[in-house]
């Protein structure tokens, strides 16, 4: 069945995710934001103004383009979000007297 169409962001949304009872709607904006959105089914679909709830990293947001990309409780109190780190732990190198060696290759 095809129904009429309710917009629920004007900045966009990924990986959306439906509270069980129907009720709300959680969904990634483009800004990093989860935000959570009141819907209502009856007597008429009424969908509420988004809610920020908490901003995730960037780790997190190149991870939800996976076919999940999270999930929310059946309550929408807890979230999972996968985040994609480096097994290396992070480094700096510093090379003195770098000129010599370009000095020696030519």
């Amino acid at each position: 069945m095809i129904g009429p169409r309710h917009l629920v962001s004007r900045q966009g949304a990924q990986c959306l995710r439906w509270r069980s009872d129907g009720r709300e709607l959680y969904y990634v904006g483009g800004d990093g934001w989860v935000y959570a959105a009141q819907v209502e089914l009856r007597p008429a679909v009424s969908i509420g103004a988004p809610a920020p709830l908490f901003k995730i990293s960037a780790e997190a947001r190149a991870a939800i383009h996976a076919l999940l990309g999270f999930d929310a409780s059946a309550d929408g109190s807890r979230f999972v979000i996968p985040v994609v780190t480096s097994a290396e732990r992070p480094s700096l190198v510093v090379i003195q007297n770098w000129q010599s060696a370009l000095e020696k290759r030519g």
